[in-house]
């Protein structure tokens, strides 16, 4: 949520739209992460949990 580049307002209108369109989300918004993070490690929880997050929705989805 602390993102200078993009709003959090952004990720939100973009979530609702893919649930409207039949989309499965899942959305987690996290108080501290900014833009662009990738995967490098950092004290913000973001980067400990997000890709545990992302491997099990893609599991759910049978994608992986």
């Amino acid at each position: 949520m602390n993102d200078p580049t993009d709003n959090i307002r952004h990720s939100m209108a973009y979530g609702l739209a893919l649930n409207d369109a039949g989309v499965p989300v899942d959305m987690r918004f996290y108080a501290k992460g900014c833009h662009a993070f990738g995967m490098r490690p950092t004290s913000d929880p973001i980067t400990t949990e997000w890709p545990e997050f992302v491997v099990k929705w893609l599991q759910n989805i049978n994608v992986l």
